[in-house]
């Protein structure tokens, strides 16, 4: 393992003139008294610096400490040469110059900038460089001119960019959170160096969760019992356990998030696994749902029975002139509709919605089975108000509370502290 030394030659900087205006040489000398190996020795010139850049070398392999390390000498654009002050330009050649070095190292290996040299660009372009995690292990130096230097301050100290590069950390992983995108959120944590045992166990808390995957998202928070509220808790046992309403409302949820990030397709997928499920849901308060097909036999005699048999003389009647009607293996959405209409006139409110979106359900089965998509959608909002009318009565929980607002609430807590 060793270091990497990166620097920018500059119009000040004839390092080989004395010691006292050697910032690199300095540096040099400083990292190898702590007993630091370095690997290479990387300055970055313009055609104007080239010369102060050979005086260097040449100053360093006539010094005996320095004498045994590799220099090289990499020169930057014409466009920078003739503007050396341009941060943008000055940006670009750093992270070509850093490119090249990452090339050479090995694990364990680390780049150390030296942020002392050259123009107030190239200067601020390492920091920028750091900050941005283009370099995760690194450090940058600060050389200080002796003739300034103060009692007590030393002549060779680092810089800490790390708090800047959290807070760009930081809002990364804000905006995933307010897109409820948590596997980018997560992506983004395992890239920086907030990482926390809370925060990661929320997060994939969320993602198992906004995937239904309940089971997951328990095992994801088990450890951290006292840590977090225990809400998140109490709600996945509930949606573990398979409770329909619950499990609607999480549906209804989910379509929401969809919704904010106009992913339409989801959207409608979520929309039509409500029809189907609550469709299912009431069936199953009345008669036994089939659960395979073997029990399909089983489900329409039952139906059969319903009110004395009259639910059954409705649905062959319909049958007749409605080719949609089946009386076999697992009843479609028209058929349920049927049963539920001709059993009692309790459920007219929650059938009139359910066909109110049965175009989205068919928009649904084209985007599928057609491989066709959509990028946008009048009045989503009042799809979202039909859901609710369909699950009133259905749900126990304010449909109003979203769980992943308050999840998020909890996650940026954890991201603050």
């Amino acid at each position: 393992m060793g270091n990497i030394v990166l620097s920018f030659v500059g119009n000040q900087d004839p390092f080989a003139a004395t010691e006292t205006e050697g910032s690199i040489i300095s540096l040099l000398r400083f990292l190898l008294n702590q007993g630091t190996t370095i690997k290479k020795v990387v300055l970055l010139h313009t055609e104007s610096t080239a010369q102060n850049a050979r005086d260097t070398q040449e100053h360093m392999e006539s010094e005996s400490q320095l004498s045994g390390l590799v220099v090289e000498l990499i020169p930057t654009s014409w466009e920078l040469s003739k503007d050396p002050t341009d941060l943008w330009l000055a940006a670009q050649e750093a992270k070509r110059g850093l490119e090249w070095v990452q090339s050479q190292l090995e694990p364990g290996d680390r780049v150390d900038f030296n942020a002392s040299s050259g123009t107030p660009a190239m200067k601020s372009a390492f920091s920028l460089l750091q900050a941005a995690g283009y370099a995760s292990n690194s450090q940058i130096w600060q050389v200080r001119n002796p003739k300034e230097m103060k009692p007590g301050q030393d002549r060779v100290f680092p810089t800490n960019v790390l708090a800047l590069r959290q807070e760009f950390d930081r809002k990364r992983i804000e905006q995933q959170i307010a897109d409820y995108n948590y596997s980018g959120a997560w992506l983004e944590l395992a890239a920086s160096q907030l990482a926390t045992d809370r925060l990661k166990g929320l997060l994939e808390y969320a993602r198992c969760r906004k995937a239904f995957d309940f089971n997951g998202a328990s095992d994801a928070i088990q450890s951290l019992s006292g840590v977090i509220d225990d809400r998140w808790a109490k709600e996945i046992a509930k949606l573990r356990s398979g409770h329909k309403p619950t499990v609607l409302a999480e549906a209804y949820f989910n379509a929401v998030l969809a919704l904010h990030n106009r992913d339409y397709f989801t959207f409608f997928t979520r929309v039509f696994g409500i029809q189907e499920n609550v469709l299912k849901y009431l069936l199953s308060e009345l008669i036994p749902y089939p659960q395979s097909e073997q029990e399909t036999d089983n489900f329409w005699n039952a139906v059969q029975q319903l009110n004395n048999g009259k639910v059954g003389e409705c649905l062959q009647q319909e049958a007749q002139t409605n080719r949609a009607v089946k009386l076999q293996y697992y009843p479609n959405r028209t058929s349920q509709m049927l049963i539920l209409g001709c059993y009692t006139p309790k459920y007219d409110d929650v059938l009139a919605q359910v066909k109110k979106i049965q175009n989205l359900c068919a928009d649904r089965n084209q985007m599928v089975h057609e491989f066709k998509g959509i990028s946008r959608m009048e009045n989503p909002d009042e799809v979202l108000n039909q859901l609710r009318r369909i699950l009133k009565g259905i749900v126990t929980v304010s449909l109003t509370d979203n769980p992943f607002d308050r999840l998020n609430a909890e996650i940026r807590s954890a991201l603050a502290t």
